[in-house]
């Protein structure tokens, strides 16, 4: 008997093509949240018809990266992810080049070697100064502020487990919410 197992013919074709199932549904969603905000303030696929130039998008991309690296989640006044709304900057920039509406405004290319040349100074930096310490993380930071929080409070208020539940978070000083980091309690805990 063989080791072999019958295959459907079309699985040989299939392993040709791009596959889809390799991109994580988790962004999918992300992505059609924003879209969805966009849909509603602006109309569904509106850079189609209009266009668009490549700076808005990058603009708002780098705007939207920046917010969720130093530390806020989502856009206060919508609720919707920052990395949901840089999703769907990089696919409205994608599906325009692909529709050849693109205004392309970047600047004139700029020389690799700028980035060789700093790699070769950061070289030379990590060789002349080892790293002593690790670098500050958030999510370690906030676990240390949350143990922190539980050793004052032990059994804290069925309001304070709702609210870190929801995604809320203690700072050490005060009550934060978004924080994508959860920790999430039982009451008796």
């Amino acid at each position: 008997m063989s080791d072999d197992k019958a295959t459907n013919p079309k699985d040989q074709q299939a392993t040709t093509r791009v596959d889809l199932s390799l991109f994580p549904d988790s962004a999918v969603a992300y992505g059609a949240l924003a879209f969805t905000e966009g849909d509603l303030k602006y109309g569904a696929y509106n850079w189609r018809v209009a266009g668009v130039q490549t700076s808005v998008y990058i603009a708002a991309l780098r705007r939207h990266v920046a917010k969720y690296y130093n530390g806020e989640w989502a856009d206060p006044k919508t609720g919707v992810p920052h990395l949901a709304n840089a999703l769907a900057c990089i696919a409205v920039l994608i599906d325009s080049h692909e529709q050849g509406n693109l205004n392309d405004d970047r600047p004139p290319k700029q020389s690799a070697g700028l980035y060789i040349d700093m790699e070769e100074k950061v070289a030379a930096l990590q060789e002349k100064f080892p790293r002593r310490a690790g670098r500050y993380r958030a999510d370690e930071a906030d676990k240390r502020a949350f143990e922190e929080f539980q050793a004052h409070n032990p059994q804290p208020p069925q309001s304070a487990i709702d609210a870190i539940n929801a995604g809320a978070y203690w700072d050490g000083s005060e009550w934060r919410s978004t924080a994508p980091p959860h920790f999430p309690v039982k009451a008796g805990a």
